[in-house]
């Protein structure tokens, strides 16, 4: 939790400068310079920092403003606007965040396989995978494109020990090496609460072990 909300402030005070950047060249190159449709999509994404920005505009435009006075004005919104937004997006609006610049859902344990497991566990990284080739082009297909964007499941069955769990970790693992998936094993501390809360910002594959199929 703590080194979430450490990535939280970060990515604040990240948007927060921009924000304040975007507003400083408004004032620097002159709001005279944008189209009316322009401003008006402008005061919808920035509100009260485009309102200090077109202030501050017209007097440093104005003919009795000296370069430096233009300058001044300039850091000013910069300063202003980036020492506002930044608490505000990270103690107001935390949920604006995830959504301009969304983590990896949480619910997702994205280590597929370790050496500290047993030997017999299928999340032991000590052993090579070879084989099932049909199984796993299977599994890529049902990856695929989709006409609908509804979730869809598959279920691997066979009996106990036959190697479900293995195949479905290299499947992931394959995911993941594509690069726009979030692919991982379902953590054991999630819930169905913690699932509906999630928000997913890309494709994503869900691995649920069939020790918990029985809770969803």
């Amino acid at each position: 939790m703590r080194r979430h909300t450490i990535r939280l402030w970060g990515k604040s005070a990240l948007i927060g400068f921009v924000a304040g950047l975007l507003a400083a060249l408004l004032i620097y190159f002159g709001m005279d310079r944008i189209s009316a449709a322009g401003i008006e999509i402008l005061r919808e994404v920035f509100g009260w920092p485009l309102a200090l920005a077109e202030t501050l505009s017209a007097a440093s435009q104005a003919p009795e403003s000296p370069p430096p006075t233009k300058w001044n004005f300039t850091l000013l919104t910069w300063g202003s606007v980036a020492a506002h937004v930044t608490p505000l997006l990270m103690i107001g609006r935390p949920s604006t965040i995830e959504r301009i610049w969304p983590e990896p859902p949480r619910i997702l344990d994205y280590r597929l396989f370790d050496s500290a497991h047993d030997p017999d566990n299928p999340r032991y990284a000590g052993r090579s995978y070879c084989g099932r080739a049909e199984d796993v082009a299977s599994l890529m297909r049902f990856a695929g494109p989709s006409d609908g964007e509804q979730p869809r499941w598959k279920a691997l069955s066979g009996v106990h020990g036959v190697g479900k769990t293995r195949l479905a970790l290299h499947w992931l693992q394959r995911l993941q090496h594509f690069g726009d998936w979030d692919a991982g094993i379902l953590r054991e501390d999630m819930s169905l609460r913690d699932i509906r809360r999630c928000r997913f910002r890309r494709k994503t594959a869900i691995l649920i072990d069939e020790d918990r199929q029985e809770e969803f």
